[in-house]
């Protein structure tokens, strides 16, 4: 019985000292960051802060195949990174392929950007059409920016130039 209490008091000790300790999980991280997604879409590369994160949806699918490619770009240490996933649905379920973290340039004499990409769907999208799928999205922070393509050459279109851009900095990747 003494040692049913012990083990009891101790428990009790160890469980209030626990609880007692500052949760460093509910600290919110103040951003200074000055990146606006409206203003600095097509020039993210030089702008984008340490630290700051957007995400893109691509929207591939067309007809029977439905294929969407999720992009997660971020800067750190004064580095732009490009992580990549895709997921193609299929009569048995979701295939999902991780292609992993790669640097992103941009080259000012290439066009195969995702800076000048977001200026091409500017230009060919109808954002108004609410009877469209969205066939890009941005996301940063609360932000989000969303283009529609109407028409399938237009979608063709947009989906070689995506993935021409995929090509080149996943070279040799299944895409």
């Amino acid at each position: 019985m003494y040692k049913l209490i012990i083990i009891f008091l101790f428990s009790l000790w160890f469980i209030t000292i626990g609880c007692h300790r500052e949760n460093i999980h509910d600290e919110k991280i103040i951003s200074n960051s000055d990146f606006s997604l409206e203003k600095d879409i097509f020039k993210f590369s030089e702008t984008m802060n340490n630290e700051d994160t957007i995400f893109v949806c691509a929207d591939l699918s067309v007809c029977m195949v439905r294929l969407k490619y999720y992009n997660c770009i971020t800067k750190s240490h004064d580095t732009v990174f490009i992580e990549t996933k895709t997921i193609e649905t299929l009569e048995s379920g979701n295939e999902t392929i991780d292609l992993g973290k790669v640097v992103y340039k941009k080259d000012s004499a290439d066009t195969l950007n995702f800076e000048d990409m977001f200026l091409y769907m500017q230009q060919y999208a109808d954002s108004t059409d609410k009877t469209r799928f969205t066939t890009l999205q941005i996301t940063y922070k609360a932000d989000t920016i969303s283009y529609k393509l109407n028409g399938i050459v237009k979608i063709l279109d947009f989906t070689k130039y995506y993935v021409d851009i995929m090509y080149k900095y996943y070279s040799g990747e299944k895409l």
